[in-house]
Parts: C-alpha cells; structure tokens; sequence
C-alpha cells in the first residue's frame, strides 16, 4: 500500500520559495507534477523522500506522519534525473546497495537483485559499472536499486530527460508496467507528452506555487479556459480582455492592445479570447489596403522550429503572441530576435472561450 499525501508544504530557499503545496495521491496511482524549470518540482521531490525537510506542512504515508523521519526509514524511493549511479560499483552492487544498508543476508541480496534485474531485463549488465553502459541501461539500473527495496511510493526525477526518442518510448512502457503491478508513482516532468501518456491526476507548478490540481481528463476539457497553465501545453494565445463597442465596431481590449473581434458580449464585460497560432499571419513590410482587421507592428522576441512549421514569439506592447508559419516562410521573411515585424489577425480568428 502506498498513499501519500501533502498538507501545505512550504520550503523558502535563497531566491525561491515554495508554498502551500498540497496534493493527494491515491494507493497505486500514477501522480504527475509538471511545470517549467525551476517551478521547484525536483524540491517536492525531495521533501517528500526526506533529503530535505520542509519549513512547516506535514507528510503523511498512509495517512501516518512522515514529515521528520529520516529517509531510510520512509519506505520511499527517488531516482534522480542523473540517476546517481556509484561509478565503482557494478550493476549489481548499485542495484544491492540499499538491501546491503538494510542487512541483508548475502543470500537474500543475491536472490532479490537477479529477479529485479531480470524483470528489468538488464541481467546482462550486472557485472558492468556505469560508464559501460548507455542511458537506457543505467536508467533501468537505477530504477532497479530503489524498486529492490519494495517502497510504498516510487519518485521519479524527470527520469527520460537523459534518453533518445526510442529510449524514451521503451522507458514509458516500462513505468506503466511497474505501475500497473502496484507500485504508486510520483513523477516530475515537464513533457507534455509524458503527461499525458503516463499520469492520472496532475499537480501544475508555477514558481513554486500550484496553479493546477485534477485529473488529466479534467484537464484535457478545461485548459483552454485556465490561460495561466494554457502556454505551459503548448496551447499559446490565450488571454483575457475587456470587450466594449468603438463606434460600430466591436473590439476586445487585451492588456494594451485593441483588438477587433466578430463576436458580440454585453458592453464592458470580461472576456477570455483564443487565438490560434497558425491563423496568424506575419509580414515583413506594413499592408496596404488589406480585408484583415487587425495589423499591428510587433517585434520578434524568439523562434522554435519543429519540424514543418515554426512557431514565432512576438511581443506587441505588453502581449506576447505566437504565430505559427512554415519553415517556407520563416526563411523567406528571414525572421530573427529583436527585428521588427507586422502582425495580421482576422476579426473572425479571435474567438471567444466560454
């Protein structure tokens, strides 16, 4: 069995501070805690192990009080992103650590490595040290010396960073089975892709404070209506703004940006409006007569290309909007940080998010 739990953890560290964290985690769950870097999730982690204590909240292991115990007595265990593997042990000594600490009997330790190692299917670097072997079999080996030890809650440090695409697929196969054979699983990321295809219930950070907490079908229904998580998923251009008439037209104010919209609301009323990315167009010089209603003069802040299409970052006063292009395009404007660039969103684009 293995429940956890959270009551408003608070941790404040040199520049940062982590607040009022508070989460549960049901017996065999997949939990994720997602958020860009420095968000403070690899800290959750750690308070949660007992590497670091926190400044008051508490931490209960099924439904009992963890927060001050040490770590080797929290049935509890972290891999780390780097996966801390010792680089004079062999495999089998780094799986055995822990169960050595425990005082294991040799027997006992021999038989429990060779059938971990053998789910893990990595029997065949056992006698290997870590510098012989590739990121996937020292990820395996890793997970293979905190599950040896039977916790009740495994912690997961942004456990595929360090691997290639096919790697990663096979290292997600992997935690879905362990996962599906009982164990409860917490586990930082900032992959969306992840997310999505691993987790149950998802807690958002955002520096060091939650902004999210539900199921990832929830999440999934609402995301376009939370702008603050929305950007973290890729979704851009979600904002909230004043609607009011100008004239006989009817345009949404965003920050210090008028945009003219077709839709219609009550006068003065808030509004929350979606953009999407590839409705917007880019121009290297001003438009003459054009049927897009909004132009306006922008800068190029930065640009991320992924595979067919680029999306571009550009701040328009005090908004920061994405255009998606093509990669045609992007060469053809000759798009870089800091150049000036012209903005078209048709009225109709701009839609209203109930």
């Amino acid at each position: 069995m293995g429940e956890l739990a959270l009551e408003k953890v608070s941790k404040s560290l040199p520049g940062f501070k982590l607040q009022d964290i508070t989460f549960q985690v049901n017996d065999g769950s997949y939990f994720i805690i997602y958020g860009p870097s420095g968000a403070g999730k690899s800290l959750i982690l750690e308070i949660i192990s007992g590497v670091i204590r926190p400044d008051s909240g508490r931490i209960l292991l099924n439904r009992k009080d963890i927060t001050n115990l040490p770590p080797e007595s929290r049935s509890i265990a972290l891999v780390y992103q780097s996966y801390e593997l010792f680089p004079h042990m062999t495999g089998f000594e780094n799986i055995a650590y822990g169960l050595r600490v425990r005082g294991l009997p040799k027997n006992e330790i021999k038989r429990a490595v060779l059938e971990i190692a053998e789910k893990l299917e990595i029997t065949h670097v056992l006698n290997k040290k870590p510098h012989e072997m590739s990121g996937g079999e020292q990820q395996r080996v890793a997970i293979a010396r905190a599950l040896v030890i039977n916790p009740e809650v495994l912690l997961l440090d942004e456990p595929t960073s360090n691997l290639d695409q096919n790697l990663r697929v096979k290292s997600r196969i992997l935690l879905r089975k362990i996962n599906s054979e009982g164990t409860t699983i917490v586990h930082v990321t900032h992959d969306v892709g992840e997310l999505l295809s691993l987790g149950r219930y998802v807690t958002i950070l955002k520096n060091g404070k939650q902004i999210y907490l539900g199921g990832i079908d929830e999440i999934l229904n609402d995301i376009r209506k939370l702008p603050e998580i929305a950007s973290l998923f890729g979704i851009y251009n979600v904002f909230n703004g004043r609607f009011y008439q100008k004239g006989d037209q009817r345009v949404v104010r965003v920050g210090d940006i008028e945009l003219r919209v077709l839709f219609n609301r009550p006068r003065d009323e808030w509004v929350r409006v979606h953009i999407p990315p590839e409705s917007i167009s880019l121009f290297s010089q001003p438009l003459g007569i054009t049927s897009i209603q909004n132009i306006l003069e922008g800068t190029v802040e930065d640009f991320y290309i992924s595979g067919t299409h680029v999306d571009v970052f550009v701040s328009l006063g005090s908004l920061l909007l994405v255009s998606r292009i093509s990669v045609s395009s992007f060469n053809k404007l000759k798009i870089r940080p800091g150049r000036t660039i012209y903005v078209g969103i048709k009225a109709a684009s701009i839609k209203p998010i109930d």
